[in-house]
């Protein structure tokens, strides 16, 4: 029987969270009392959630739920956020909406990676791709929750067309311009 090789693992601990940088390259399915956020550091993202498998450049996947997760190069980012933790409820509410999982759209995991490459400090990464996903301090990240509602219908959605701005002003109690102002 081939040998494991053995998960090495950099860790970055934070007052809600953790951030660990890590080469993991015979994941087994397990599950947390935390919800994750991971991220290749290069090319794609191998889950197995519960029963399902997907691919995706970067996934959400909240807590106590049973996955396993590998990437292309072996070498992933994986926050780890206290369930629950300010930063948790806003994943559920703008992400997960309701799911145990969710795949981060591919423009901020390019985003995300490229942060990656130029930076190796954990806090430096922990801070820039927290801001990237709108996630900063609670005190600094409270958003009016009419336009969280609104950015999580956003999210829901398979397409938008220029005729949402009339049914997102009503939503969110917002003006037409203020509503092209915010999501422009």
């Amino acid at each position: 029987m081939p040998e494991k090789r053995r998960m090495r693992t950099e860790q970055f601990y934070i007052e809600d969270h953790i951030l660990m940088h890590s080469l993991y390259p015979t994941p087994e399915l397990h599950a947390h009392t935390a919800l994750h956020l991971i991220i290749p550091v290069e090319g794609c993202l191998h889950c197995h959630i519960r029963e399902q498998k997907t691919v995706s450049t970067g996934i959400f996947i909240d807590s106590d739920v049973p996955h396993t997760a590998a990437s292309d190069s072996g070498q992933m980012l994986v926050f780890l956020f206290d369930a629950v933790s300010d930063i948790a409820e806003m994943i559920r509410k703008n992400f997960l909406a309701g799911r145990e999982y969710c795949p981060l759209p591919e423009e901020l995991a390019g985003q995300i990676q490229q942060i990656v490459r130029t930076k190796s400090d954990l806090s430096d990464l922990d801070h820039d791709i927290l801001q990237l996903c709108g996630f900063g301090k609670p005190a600094e990240s409270a958003m009016d929750e009419r336009i969280s509602e609104t950015i999580a219908y956003l999210r829901a959605q398979t397409s938008v067309s220029e005729e949402i701005y009339d049914e997102l002003c009503e939503r969110a109690c917002l003006s037409r311009s203020r509503i092209s102002h915010l999501f422009n």
